[in-house]
């Protein structure tokens, strides 16, 4: 399964189904487009790391706007290790 898949699987799952898999695109701006609040941000990334199998530090996670952001941050993570 792709990152960006994986991601979205996330997204909806902190969202309790409120966003849909459709609406979940690149350049959708995860509080203003897809509704998720900071708790569900929160969520989002430690549900992330597990995934993952990374850790974020906080200045990489303040900047995270956007699904593509995200989708960096974890790719750019991964191959770090």
């Amino acid at each position: 399964m792709a990152t960006i898949e994986k991601i979205a699987e996330l997204i909806v799952k902190v969202s309790n189904g409120r966003v849909a898999k459709e609406q979940i695109k690149p350049e959708a701006h995860i509080s203003n487009d897809l509704k998720l609040d900071s708790l569900a941000m929160s969520e989002l990334l430690v549900l992330a790391e597990d995934t993952f199998n990374v850790r974020f530090s906080t200045d990489e996670v303040t900047k995270i706007k956007t699904v593509a952001e995200m989708l960096a941050l974890v790719n750019q993570t991964v191959a770090a290790k």
